[in-house]
């Protein structure tokens, strides 16, 4: 009855009539003037057809009280395998609808007694279990979940917020194994389950602006990736202007979102091209971010700042002149000097007892004695008083001009959703588009470094023991004699043992190969000679004792030494002005042909060139400019499309020229 007394809810037009292929607007209305939550149920008729039921629900609080607006009392949290070792982080949205900062902190209670109950494992983590929420905004309160088993979780939290009322919200998590489910639980990032069309169909009252879609979703990203994409702005208006800012409603996703332009103008049927570009780093994460976009009419505008600006003359006009009425200006110069009477009543204090009844005093002989009034006695109003006196008082304030209301202000909305994942796991769900994202190392720079708090904490700390008390050390030791009794009586453990030393050499051992032993002994007896050759591996070591001269019966001459490697016979011959050099140069005469003699060689100017570029070329800062690079070539083609100075789907034109004329020969 409350509702239909006071017409709180109000729809129009209530009835009519659509012909085949005809649309029409219905408005749905909410006066917010009375405190409460109030329902209606309204039904939807048509004429040869089904009935449709509308729940209508409004909630009007007091100016002064704190109010947050929950989305449902069950949230469930979208499933994550079991095994993760770094869950996304999943967002649950509070909105304040009051008209002050509402404090709220989650208790944390019954997290903790669920990790009790799985061993200590943390089922649910929220990160923010406190914060403040601005009127008007909404916080995002994150959560961790990590399942231990494929089974559904669920746990009771209660929201306790600063001078009002606690609410309890049921959290439900849901835990699968993907070795048994496969590809019949996909990895989405939750797009599909937004009820809310990406395209808007109908108008809104005094609206200018519009958006080709309204909710974009980036997919699932890698991290330390970036994601782009294009939406335009069009203000379909014939006769008016409009200018436009965008705003994000969480500070926190700021540093992951940027658009571009974030503010301009829009002529009458003018459109522009955005840019929005999503920076993902940190940890895996849900994204669902609402941007607002905030339209104003700029004819109404201008009006509104001309107005303001004559009213702020006449108010300034206003406190410097004035009007005199007084019909003698000088009567008061003719006046004498006021007496102060002293009034028949008990002294106050010692100093006014010498002052008889009746005495005149001076103005500056005595201080003046100042009584305060009793409140005048009013009575209530009834409510025809009170029509009355708001009647009066329109009257009365019609007679002045008061300030000028600045013009209310149009709000787009534009969400997006998106998932990151780390770059392993990315790339075993999604091996196909892993291809198509570039990896930006610098971002990775930036996240693995430490701050100099950090620094110094790590330089200061030391790793202490961690403790555990009986029942934890008993478990784990009953835990590790089942392992090693388990291993001892395990017979393809003992053969698997066996194996391994009859396994061949791994492939990665011939990337180590060594020097031959006479190089070694050459550098090793030219104690002044320089670095080794950049023909052998510098980083090659060969022992002392694998370099034996080998027995000869017949006795070589002074310039030539025998050495036996492997097996084999090695004559080094050493010519008298390579000695007499300091055996800076020598030649290798051996029966095999690994064993080679190489002279250094000297890199030109032109090779240290090309190794320096390509050195540069895999440095993340260079790749990251190339990358950048690019971007911009792409959106300004997208640009010059976009406003009409070529055409990307048209067919490439060829052009003929005329054939050369052959010159003429005498």
């Amino acid at each position: 009855m409350k509702v239909l007394e006071n017409r709180l809810f109000n729809i129009e037009p209530k009835k009519g009539c659509l012909q085949p292929g005809e649309s029409c607007d219905v408005m749905f209305s909410y006066r917010h003037s009375v405190v409460g939550t109030d329902r209606l149920s309204v039904l939807l008729k048509l004429s040869y057809g089904r009935e449709i039921l509308l729940n209508f629900v409004g909630v009007t609080v007091s100016v002064d009280r704190a109010y947050i607006h929950f989305p449902s009392t069950r949230h469930t949290f979208s499933p994550v395998p079991i095994g993760e070792t770094r869950g996304p982080v999943q967002v649950y949205e509070m909105y304040n609808g009051g008209a002050v900062p509402v404090k709220f902190e989650i208790d944390t209670f019954p997290l903790r007694a669920l990790i009790q109950d799985n061993y200590g494992h943390s089922i649910f983590e929220c990160l923010n279990p406190k914060g403040e929420i601005q009127p008007g905004q909404t916080a995002s309160i994150e959560w961790k979940f990590s399942p231990l088993e494929a089974k559904t979780y669920s746990v009771e939290v209660d929201v306790r917020i600063e001078c009002g009322e606690t609410a309890t919200i049921t959290f439900i998590g849901v835990g699968f194994d993907k070795r048994h489910l496969g590809d019949t639980m996909p990895i989405t990032d939750q797009s599909n389950y937004a009820e809310v069309p990406s395209i808007q169909r109908v108008a809104a009252p005094g609206q200018l602006c519009f958006l080709n879609q309204e909710r974009i979703s980036f997919g699932n990203m890698p991290l330390f990736t970036r994601g782009r994409r294009s939406v335009v702005m069009t203000n379909r208006s014939t006769e008016h202007s409009a200018c436009f800012t965008w705003h994000v409603t969480n500070d926190k996703d700021a540093k992951y979102l940027s658009i571009v332009p974030v503010s301009g103008s829009l002529c009458p049927g003018e459109s522009v091209l955005l840019k929005i570009t999503l920076t993902a780093f940190g940890i895996p994460t849900f994204y669902d971010v609402d941007l607002v976009c905030e339209v104003k009419n700029l004819t109404e505008q201008n009006a509104y700042e001309c107005e303001l600006s004559r009213w702020e003359n006449e108010r300034c006009r206003q406190v410097v002149e004035f009007s005199v009425t007084e019909k003698d200006p000088c009567a008061d110069l003719r006046t004498c000097e006021p007496e102060y009477v002293v009034r028949e009543c008990a002294p106050s204090c010692e100093r006014h007892k010498s002052i008889e009844p009746g005495e005149t005093v001076a103005p500056d002989s005595r201080e003046i004695l100042r009584y305060k009034t009793l409140p005048p006695i009013a009575k209530k109003l009834s409510c025809d008083d009170q029509k009355l006196h708001e009647k009066l008082k329109r009257r009365f304030d019609e007679q002045f001009w008061p300030k000028p209301v600045p013009p209310k202000s149009f709000l787009l909305h534009l969400g997006l959703t998106a998932r990151t994942h780390d770059l392993e796991e990315f790339q075993l769900h999604f091996p196909c588009d892993y291809d198509k994202f570039f990896i930006d190392q610098t971002l990775c720079d930036l996240q693995t470094m430490p701050s100099c708090n950090e620094c110094c904490d790590d330089q200061t700390s030391c790793p202490q023991p961690v403790c555990c008390n009986q029942s934890e050390a008993d478990m784990l030791s009953h835990l590790m004699s089942n392992i090693l009794r388990s291993l001892v009586d395990d017979c393809q453990f003992h053969e698997a043992c066996q194996e391994i030393a009859c396994d061949p050499v791994p492939y990665f051992q011939q990337f180590c190969q060594e020097r031959p032993c006479c190089v070694e002994n050459v550098d090793c007896c030219n104690h002044t000679s320089h670095a080794p050759d950049s023909g052998f591996d510098a980083n090659c070591n060969v022992d002392s004792e694998e370099l034996e001269p080998a027995p000869v019966e017949n006795c070589l001459p002074p310039d030539e030494q025998t050495f036996e490697i492997d097996g084999a016979t090695v004559s080094v011959p050493l010519h008298s002005s390579q000695s007499a050099a300091g055996c800076n140069g020598f030649e290798l005469n051996a029966t095999f042909e690994e064993v080679q003699a190489q002279e250094p060689i000297t890199e030109t100017a032109e090779e240290k060139e090309f190794a320096l570029i390509q050195k540069m070329k895999k440095m993340p800062e260079v790749c990251a400019e190339i990358e950048s690079i690019l971007e911009n070539t792409l959106m300004n083609i997208v640009q010059e499309a976009f406003h009409g100075e070529f055409s990307i789907t048209a067919r490439p034109r060829l052009l003929a020229l005329p054939p050369r004329p052959c010159p003429r020969q005498n």
